[in-house]
């Protein structure tokens, strides 16, 4: 009789404790629908006057490649287009100083690609984890974008509609259907991939979607109250069905192809340079006077902190990760700037 007590004992505590919460796997309604709003920053500036960062790419706080001008001596004899952080110091690539890099992508440490130029033509420069290969294409307009899905499918934007497609072994211009300039591109696959710009002095936007075939105008057209027109500046998606899109003097929208909807972050009709994110719940805008706007699925939040208006740190580029943000930019005493932004929950 005792042994049977002691089983059917056994038994319920074996069920007691199959009925405990998992210890490892949260319950579903605990797990988040947004991130955090909570950053603690640390500010950098490097270069003397005149200095300013365009882009920036890196793995972690660790390893951050930054580009833009950087003048090493305060006469600007000395300068340079790339500079990098290991994590204790700076070190600059002083050869390649004579013009300006724009914008950059990379896939890995050892796989870094940048774009630029100045009046004698396109510029292309790539890491391979040891040197920096720099590519002269006079044949080509100055470049201000570029995005990839790996290093053998690179597309780069720039002046006068010019697209042109790396394919691993060369670079082919493409047909973009516009003359207008092209300021930024951006993809989920290489079936979706948008390109926007337009011509600023004349208030004219141009929005190009790119199907794997052909590249198709969606529009192009002066600035019209409501609708995607004007100048555009930025765009970005977390997939192929949903896209943040900003044009000056029309506002900022979300949507796809030619169905979008107005948006309202608070950016106090400050210029946007730049959009980047990781999800639906984690993006940021980034502009004129410091201007740095989180969205955390739920909320958008102006870091005030660094918001000064009329006078302020013009930013530029950024690049995020599920919990860290560096954003460059021109300081307000003329030098390159960086933010390092840690996310706290």
């Amino acid at each position: 009789m005792k042994n049977i007590l002691f089983i059917f004992f056994l038994l319920f505590l074996l069920s007691l404790s199959a009925c405990k919460d998992d210890p490892v796997t949260p319950p579903l309604n605990s797990i988040p629908d947004s991130t955090s709003h909570n950053f603690i920053w640390e500010i950098d500036t490097i270069g003397y006057f005149q200095s300013f960062a365009t882009s920036v790419w890196a793995t972690d706080f660790n390893n951050i490649w930054l580009f833009g001008l950087f003048y090493s001596t305060p006469d600007f004899s000395q300068g340079s287009n790339i500079a990098h952080w290991d994590g204790h110091s700076w070190t600059f690539f002083e050869s390649i100083w004579e013009y300006s890099l724009n914008d950059c992508v990379g896939f890995d440490s050892t796989d870094i690609w940048a774009v630029g130029g100045y009046a004698a033509g396109a510029r292309i420069c790539h890491w391979n984890g040891s040197t920096w290969t720099i590519n002269k294409f006079p044949e080509y307009d100055y470049l201000y974008s570029i995005w990839g899905t790996n290093k053998n499918s690179l597309y780069a934007v720039g002046l006068n509609g010019l697209i042109i497609h790396y394919d691993g072994l060369e670079w082919e211009e493409m047909n973009s259907g516009t003359s207008a300039n092209l300021v930024k591109i951006w993809g989920t696959s290489e079936s979706d991939i948008y390109a926007v710009g337009g011509i600023e002095s004349q208030g004219i936007g141009v929005l190009l979607h790119y199907d794997g075939n052909r590249w198709r105008k969606l529009y192009e057209r002066t600035t019209q109250s409501g609708i995607p027109s004007g100048f555009t500046t930025a765009i970005w998606g977390p997939n192929d069905s949903d896209y943040y899109y900003l044009s000056c003097g029309s506002g900022s929208f979300r949507g796809k192809d030619t169905i979008w909807e107005v948006i309202n972050p608070p950016t106090d009709n400050t210029y946007i340079y730049e959009i980047v994110g990781v999800s639906h719940m984690n993006i940021f805008m980034i502009g004129y006077f410091g201007l740095s706007i989180h969205w955390n699925g739920k909320s958008w939040y102006r870091f005030e902190e660094f918001y000064r208006k009329p006078n302020g740190d013009i930013l530029q580029g950024a690049w995020v990760s599920q919990d860290k943000l560096i954003i460059v930019g021109s300081s307000e005493g003329n030098k390159a700037i960086i933010y390092k932004g840690k996310m706290i929950y």
